[in-house]
């Protein structure tokens, strides 16, 4: 049977991390800033082939997790929540809600202080998800909806706790920035990089074919897909200038 990721964490602006098989942790240094990959690129597709598991990157798109850890309190919690695209984790088989986040992205919250009940999975967090396995249990979709969107007043008031300034995280911009994207894209265009689709471009790197390696992510940022390097406009250009190898 064909691994597929599911339709609806096909997204653009969602990033996934590489995970061992049979684990749910990620096995590349910087996992969640530069070795993170769209649903799309080979390297992401090569491990799924192989058998490895995958985990969408919370904050990316952002993109938050309910993750349930305790039967009882999600048939406590559960009715409450906005229907959404929902998935069943391969260890306890309980529920991961997920929910595009109005407002700012938040930091990871843990619920329950004897016992972990629930994890708020925010910025930066991994959560495994389909088509990833352990012990030949796989992560499977329940609910094969659209994923919804939530507010802060309602994870509050479902979770009864209050989302304060130390919640909010801060560190990267997840917001796509389109003047960043037209820079970025005027910046290839000015060197006569070979411009192949909307935001693809052919490599100028290395000897490439079809529909161009080379992407100008939302955010503005450039990676090849082959070469396995992030770049700014800046990083960019100096690169350029010393490696270019394809006109």
């Amino acid at each position: 049977m064909k691994r597929e990721i599911p339709e609806q964490l096909k997204n653009e602006l969602f990033m996934f991390c590489l995970i061992a098989k049979n684990t749910k942790f990620p096995f590349e240094p910087k996992w969640n800033t530069e070795n993170c990959y769209k649903f799309f690129e080979p390297k992401l597709l090569n491990h799924l082939l192989k058998g490895g598991n995958l985990g969408v990157i919370c904050g990316y798109g952002s993109l938050i997790v309910i993750d349930f850890d305790d039967a009882d309190y999600q048939l406590q919690k559960s009715n409450l929540l906005p229907k959404t695209f929902t998935c069943k984790s391969a260890g306890k088989g309980l529920n991961h809600f997920y929910y595009i986040l109005k407002g700012d992205m938040i930091s990871k919250i843990g619920i329950g202080s004897d016992k972990r009940l629930c994890d708020i999975q925010a910025n930066k967090s991994p959560i495994t998800c389909p088509p990833s396995t352990i012990n030949s249990k796989s992560y499977s979709v329940v609910e094969d909806l659209p994923i919804a969107e939530i507010e802060y007043e309602t994870i509050s008031r479902i979770f009864e706790i209050n989302l304060l300034k130390r919640h909010l995280k801060g560190e990267i911009n997840y917001e796509p920035s389109p003047e960043k994207v037209q820079q970025s894209i005027e910046m290839l265009l000015s060197l006569r990089v070979q411009r192949k689709g909307q935001n693809r471009f052919a490599c100028p790197f290395h000897e490439s074919n079809g529909s161009g390696n080379l992407l100008v992510y939302p955010d503005g940022a450039i990676k090849c897909f082959h070469c396995e390097r992030f770049f700014n406009i800046h990083t960019f250009r100096r690169f350029y200038e010393k490696h270019k190898v394809v006109i």
